[in-house]
């Protein structure tokens, strides 16, 4: 088992500092834009919370949203007829096949295709724009849930609402296109609500699919090219994730009440490390509060870009064991954090 000690000293030392920083950034954007609050979404934006309620325990209006990609499509079918601008939420896979593409919206098990029809059909995803299989299985299965997507987008409105939303709101998650902003600013039809990104890093695909509703932490701290080890940070939301189940779907319960249905979770051999490394991020929030140390914005965010590029051996062979939380790769090793010969192959 790796060292309680020397997990909470990455958290600490690393991870602490960059998330501190962030969230003093996310806080001077709340006053400058005039937000009405923060929305964090999970799983990515569990840390996050933690430590921003840390710093600014004073500070209203801040939520959590449970949500994921999964759970979006869904509601989203009800309000996209264009197969064209559903495969916007779709993540750039190497190829699709139509199992794949139905699980991404629901169960294929409610779905009844025609005969004639292989659920194993593939196609690169360069293909899927032009690709008449998949237009046609996406007008059939829209055709099928619709009632379902109806009521889930109902759902999604209500939970919203639940949870005390409104204004303009600051959403904070680790993404790459914004698909989540994208999706929930055409699902929520609550006229006082609307949503502002608070990121990590923008870019041109996210700033165009959202209407440059979004603001970037780093771009004037790092170059292009080391933002994209952010873009790409999968270990960066390992160590900010909440170790629990996706949201799969909404209920409505005996009271009314909108409830998140979460996958059943499992809890991972690597979680203990995860935990570790959080601790030791929150312990420096708090030092920090109670001490007021001097901080520098730029070595934060630069000891966090040495982690994801160039971790020590220590560093490379503790955290390259977590596992990419990712059906599609079965939980792989994230190895390829590390430069070191002898620890990759140990781990493939």
């Amino acid at each position: 088992m790796c060292d309680k000690i020397q997990l909470e000293n990455i958290g600490y030392s690393v991870l602490g500092p960059f998330v501190v920083a962030y969230c003093k950034w996310l806080h001077e954007q709340k006053n400058i834009l005039s937000l009405s609050g923060i929305a964090f979404l999970s799983r990515d934006g569990f840390l996050i919370k933690a430590i921003y309620e840390i710093l600014y325990p004073e500070d209203k209006n801040i939520y959590y949203i449970r949500v994921s990609r999964k759970a979006l499509r869904l509601p989203y079918v009800a309000v996209c007829e264009s197969y064209e601008e559903f495969l916007k939420t779709l993540p750039p896979f190497r190829d699709y096949c139509i199992k794949d593409f139905i699980n991404a919206i629901c169960d294929i098990n409610e779905i009844v295709l025609p005969v004639d029809i292989d659920i194993n059909y593939k196609v690169s995803t360069l293909e899927l724009l032009s690709d008449e299989v998949f237009k046609n299985v996406y007008r059939y299965v829209r055709n099928q849930i619709i009632a379902k997507a109806d009521k889930q987008c109902k759902y999604l409105n209500n939970y919203i609402i639940q949870l005390g939303i409104h204004g303009r709101v600051g959403l904070v998650d680790h993404s790459y296109k914004a698909t989540s902003q994208y999706l929930l600013e055409k699902i929520i039809n609550v006229s006082d609500i609307s949503f502002w990104g608070l990121y990590f890093y923008t870019n041109d695909i996210a700033e165009f699919r959202i209407d440059g509703n979004m603001s970037s932490f780093m771009n004037s701290l790092v170059s292009k090219r080391n933002s994209v080890v952010f873009e790409k940070g999968i270990l960066t939301e390992r160590l900010l994730f909440e170790t629990c189940g996706t949201t799969l779907a909404y209920e409505e319960n005996d009271s009314g009440i909108i409830v998140p249905v979460l996958a059943t979770y499992l809890q991972p051999d690597d979680m203990e490390i995860i935990k570790n490394v959080q601790n030791g991020a929150r312990l420096f929030a708090q030092s920090y509060c109670e001490h007021q140390n001097s901080f520098d914005t730029n070595i934060a965010v630069n000891k966090m870009l040495r982690l994801l590029r160039y971790p020590s051996k220590y560093q490379a062979g503790v955290l390259g064991i977590l596992k990419d939380d990712d059906l599609r790769t079965k939980a792989s090793f994230l190895a390829y954090i590390d430069k070191s010969e002898n620890i990759v192959e140990k781990l493939k």
